[in-house]
């Protein structure tokens, strides 16, 4: 959902155009679009879903509304059990809240960053609520750390700040204990630590609620242990991480070489698409989310926290468009390591990990999305065959292919299996870049792609 909003995929349009025309996108590139139409007006629990902002670190994120409630997060990692998910489950799915007493009255990203700041006016004052998560947590920082804080600008302002976290859907309470300085609360072997600054004892489904006058600031840090002892964060390193995030952003995006019409927007986009590439790996994630709607009240509600080759090479080839040539590398890495499994088949989708999909189940005593049921974990579709996958691969691969840097041996050595499964394959039906999930049928989308991944691998093999 956060891939195909509008004008992300600027950056590489020639690619993609050349190849689809005016094809319409995969059902997962449109969920966001039909879903949004509907909600602007739709039930209050319920953020409308283009009112979400979204953090992240390269491993997992956040999502928070304009009002400051963060409603979806899965740790340790983008794929894992969540622990705010009231964006599906509004009883019992858990938040995050922060946010000042009055309105909003501007939300932006810091330019070329993913740190968020949104503007509050009250009664009788103003606020800015600055948000990230730290990028750097080697050495003595914790393994995952989320920093919000908010300043008062002028006059006197009300924050008001909810910690409420479930595990896992439907959700589950911690346990917990309030440590004096912090309060930390777990399940098994999964930690949670928040912090605050100065210190006030934020319980566990107990709103806080503080006055802060102007020049004044209050903190909250929630840090995580997974199978790892807690640690614990000074004040100022808190800050630190924020402005750290920040610069390390602005400095990933000082290599982007798009020049042409709408930069701004493509830059963004980028960010989005590298805040969602899993670092460990250097897999992309489709989205952050399971089961958000295409349409409010239907059932077409997948889990898409798996990395599909087919959506990850058309964002390999936006990136490398703009001079990001290191994350498609990247992708062409893992995805040699994720498909010696299924090699010469290549599967429709695989975890962060690089492993095939795992069985799709129906969650119970669940709402869903404003309704939207079911409510889904794990994707069924990784069963199903989708020519169409070889022919983006393949052209990923062609286009990483330059006389200054050519394609590695191991690389070459998967497109060579590819299109030899392609040439005996590319006349039998399928199931499409639509993942129908009754009989295979075939698609011209597909043959086109089937004769992409024989076109371009000829092309490579005549420069070598």
């Amino acid at each position: 959902m956060w891939l195909f909003k509008k004008n992300v995929c600027v950056a590489g349009h020639t690619r993609a155009l050349s190849l689809y025309g005016r094809l319409p996108l995969p059902r997962r590139a449109l969920s966001t679009t039909a879903a949004d139409s509907k909600t602007k007006s739709g039930d209050p629990l319920f953020a409308p879903i283009e009112e979400h902002a979204i953090l992240g670190d390269t491993r997992s994120a956040a999502l928070v509304t304009r009002e400051g409630c963060i409603d979806w997060m899965c740790l340790p990692r983008f794929d894992a059990d969540p622990v705010f998910a009231r964006l599906l489950d509004a009883e019992h799915g858990g938040r995050f809240e922060l946010s000042i007493e009055g309105a909003v009255s501007g939300r932006r990203y810091r330019r070329d960053s993913a740190v968020l700041e949104t503007s509050w006016h009250g009664a009788s004052g103003t606020g800015l609520i600055t948000e990230a998560m730290a990028l750097d947590v080697k050495g003595m920082r914790p393994q995952l750390v989320l920093v919000r804080t908010v300043e008062c600008t002028s006059g006197t302002i009300e924050v008001r700040a909810l910690f409420e976290p479930r595990g896992g859907i439907p959700g589950r309470p911690p346990a917990a204990d309030d440590r004096g300085g912090y309060l930390i609360c777990w399940w098994n072997a999964l930690a949670l630590i928040v912090q605050t600054f100065p210190h006030h004892a934020l319980g566990i489904n107990r709103e806080l609620r503080i006055t802060l006058s102007s020049g004044n600031r209050f903190t909250v840090l929630m840090s995580m242990a997974d199978r790892t002892p807690a640690v614990i964060v000074t004040e100022t390193d808190a800050l630190r991480m924020i402005e750290e995030a920040d610069a390390t952003w602005r400095a990933w995006a000082d290599g982007i070489t798009y020049k042409g019409p709408y930069r701004d927007h493509v830059v963004r986009s980028l960010i989005t698409m590298k805040l969602l590439t899993y670092s460990p790996s250097g897999a992309p994630v489709a989205a952050p989310t399971t089961s958000m709607p295409e349409v409010v009240g239907g059932g077409l509600n997948w889990d898409y926290r798996y990395s599909w080759p087919r959506d990850a090479g058309i964002g390999s080839g936006a990136l490398m468009s703009s001079g990001k040539r290191e994350e498609a590398e990247g992708f062409m890495r893992w995805l040699n390591i994720a498909s010696a499994l299924t090699r010469p088949r290549m599967s429709v989708l695989y975890t962060l990990d690089g492993t095939p999909g795992h069985r799709e189940r129906e969650l119970r005593d669940v709402s869903g999305y404003r309704g939207s049921l079911p409510v889904r974990i794990s994707n069924e579709a990784f069963r199903q065959h989708q020519l169409d996958v070889y022919g983006w691969v393949v052209d990923t691969a062609w286009h990483l292919d330059q006389p200054v840097a050519r394609l590695d041996s191991r690389s070459w050595a998967l497109v060579g299996s590819l299109v030899d499964f392609v040439a005996g394959h590319w006349h039998e039906p399928d199931a499409g870049i639509w993942e129908r999930r009754d009989e295979r049928r075939h698609h011209v989308s597909s043959k086109l792609l089937a004769f992409v991944a024989l076109d371009r691998a000829l092309r490579m093999s005549k420069q070598r």
